[in-house]
């Protein structure tokens, strides 16, 4: 994806299973927003090995917001302009077994009221 405001975005009261893609260069990689779900990484019934790279985004690389919620696993998070995952005022996230690194801000920042 190339130079788009999110490179996924998943709307309110919406869910995905993002698995297996390279999303970058936008402004945040993925997004969750309002009353939302994503399993980012894995399928259910649970299989695993099913990465994501998100790299190179103006601001933050995942993004979960607004009441929403995500399970992340295995992803390559690099160099974004923001936080590498930042979890807003989200009902909670899940996050195990990612490669966080070269993002200008917090690997992963956690606030109001986030879990």
């Amino acid at each position: 994806l190339n130079s788009v405001a999110n490179g996924i975005l998943i709307r309110p009261e919406s869910s995905a299973s993002i698995i297996n893609n390279t999303v970058e260069n936008s402004r945040t990689g993925i997004s969750v927003d309002e009353n939302s779900s994503a399993r980012i990484g894995f399928q259910v019934p649970t299989v695993l090995g099913l990465p994501n790279t998100i790299q190179n985004s103006t601001d933050s690389g995942i993004a979960v917001l607004h009441n929403s919620s995500a399970r992340i696993i295995a992803a390559t998070i690099r160099n974004n302009g923001g936080a590498g995952i930042q979890v807003e005022r989200a009902f909670h996230a899940d996050i195990t077994d990612n490669s966080i690194n070269g993002n200008l801000r917090n690997g992963i920042t956690v606030s109001g009221n986030s879990v």
